[in-house]
């Protein structure tokens, strides 16, 4: 009797020892996606319209100044040290524009996505001026767009500070 109590517990055991490895082997192990840093990425010009959704023809059409301007603007909403932007400052201007025309996309499709109908401006169309935040909180939007409005601005402030 004890040896049968015995095999039904080691049973039990490894039924339940199945059940919980079997949480682990059900699933297919996925595959991380591979996530290409902005720096590396250096799509050529016929892909850049698929890539990105908010590619425009302005986009295309910036002046050697605005590529740069908008390139140490990039590097200063990165939180980049003098070290780090250094060896990006010496890149071909080809390459800081193709990377401007990324971070001008990915910015737009953040802002986009947190303030529904927000406002863009028109300057660098990624970030709120002053006045259109002023605008957004003062017009009584609703509280989740209220939150998105403020987190949106605190990064703005952390990565912009008041001078």
């Amino acid at each position: 009797l004890s040896v049968h109590l015995y095999k039904k517990t080691l049973e039990e055991k490894d039924r339940n020892k199945d059940r919980i490895t079997s949480f682990r082997k059900s699933g297919a192990k996925r595959e991380k996606p591979v996530i290409q840093h902005l720096i590396d990425a250096q799509p050529t010009g016929s892909e850049l319209p698929l890539a990105q959704p908010f590619f425009d023809e302005r986009s295309m059409n910036l002046s050697e100044k605005e590529i740069v301007d908008l390139f140490e603007k990039m590097m200063e909403d990165m939180n980049l040290n003098e070290e780090r932007k250094a060896p990006l400052r010496e890149k071909e201007l080809s390459t800081k524009h193709e990377m401007v025309v990324q971070y001008i996309s990915a910015t737009a499709k953040s802002i986009n996505s947190k303030i529904p109908g927000g406002l863009r401006n028109t300057k660098h169309e990624c970030t709120l001026s002053s006045q259109e935040y002023v605008h957004e909180l003062r017009s009584g939007i609703t509280d989740e767009k209220l939150l998105n409005c403020l987190e949106s601005l605190r990064v703005s402030l952390t990565s912009n500070p008041v001078r």
